[in-house]
């Protein structure tokens, strides 16, 4: 459970509100609807233990202004902290806009994550993702990239920018901002939070099913990666989010060796399940987390991180002379 002082709590409250439109009711939400529309966007919310911050997360999907139906599916890891009753409160307020997936055994120890089970639940075109930790804070953002992506019919997926506040130092910084609208059809030169993805659900769908469940990964760096195979990814040139960074997060809870770990153990998988294009452009970053890793295990000492340091360099002498031979054919036999 995050534990926030009252002041903090107030300063939050007033970020995520203030930014808002009063919330709705749901027959105030629903009368820009017809019962026979559509839903355009499902927002995919996951949650474990965000009773301090998750109220945030939900005002800010229900404040969202838009022309089309969009659908809130906040899936539950079995919290212990109160968040269920929150959530069980929003939905009976707003019994045609929230649906849950409750789960009553924390599946993320068990391996099975959260875009797993958002990919058989979406029903809409698209689909936005914030964590109950993190909130919206543009009351037109889903509007916004959904005509992005109608605009531009090749890509794949919308991001933005997002403040990242620090709980341990209270600092904040912008990250994934761009000056203006930008077209990424290779590698993202930019980190771009979860909270600001839209995504064509047809290709989120088909990498989770194709990729992520039957080989265990998961992570919005690891989707980038596949949908940029896919297609193209746009940005839109504004800040939509808070990102909250704590110690309670999964992957923030991490020591930088664990970090390390998963890391390469991802880009190894990438290296082994995806398409041939994708492994290739995989390469490079298998080979740099491989030598952090090795690094951080010398570092850590002790004879089985010696053993397992030693076992890496096989996979990085293989990955690089893979790169090599890539790099030879493509500048002297072309």
């Amino acid at each position: 459970m995050i534990m926030l002082a009252p002041s903090q709590r107030a300063v939050f409250r007033r970020r995520a509100l203030l930014l808002q439109h009063p919330l709705p009711t749901e027959q105030e939400l629903t009368l820009r609807w017809t019962k026979d529309d559509p839903v355009v966007v499902s927002i995919a919310c996951a949650t474990f233990n965000h009773a301090d911050l998750i109220e945030d997360s939900i005002h800010g999907f229900l404040c969202q202004r838009t022309d089309f139906r969009f659908e809130i599916i906040i899936r539950d890891d079995a919290s212990t902290d109160g968040t269920r009753r929150i959530l069980e409160d929003f939905q009976r307020r707003y019994p045609s806009v929230i649906r849950l997936i409750l789960h009553h055994q924390n599946t993320f120890s068990l391996g099975k994550y959260p875009f797993y089970d958002f990919a058989e639940s979406i029903r809409g075109e698209f689909v936005a993702f914030c964590e109950g930790d993190d909130f919206w804070i543009c009351d037109d953002k889903i509007q916004q990239q959904v005509d992005q992506l109608r605009r531009l019919p090749g890509c794949v997926a919308s991001v933005a920018g997002t403040i990242m506040v620090d709980s341990a130092t209270a600092s904040e910084s912008v990250i994934g901002l761009t000056n203006n609208e930008m077209i990424y059809s290779g590698v993202v030169s930019k980190y771009h939070h979860t909270s600001t993805y839209l995504i064509r659900s047809e290709e989120f769908q088909k990498i989770i099913s194709r990729y992520f469940i039957s080989n265990g990964l998961y992570g919005d760096s690891t989707l980038s990666r596949f949908l940029i195979h896919n297609g193209t990814i746009c940005t839109l040139p504004e800040v939509v989010s808070v990102y909250w960074i704590h110690e309670k997060g999964i992957w923030n809870s991490l020591s930088p060796l664990e970090k390390a770990q998963e890391e390469f153990r991802i880009s190894l998988t990438v290296l082994k399940v995806a398409p041939l294009s994708l492994r290739v452009r995989e390469i490079q970053t298998f080979i740099d987390l491989g030598a952090d890793l090795n690094r951080r295990l010398r570092e850590a000492g002790g004879v089985r991180n010696w053993l397992f340091s030693l076992s890496l360099l096989p996979f990085l002498l293989s990955a690089l002379l893979n790169r090599t031979v890539s790099y030879v054919r493509r500048h002297w036999f072309n």
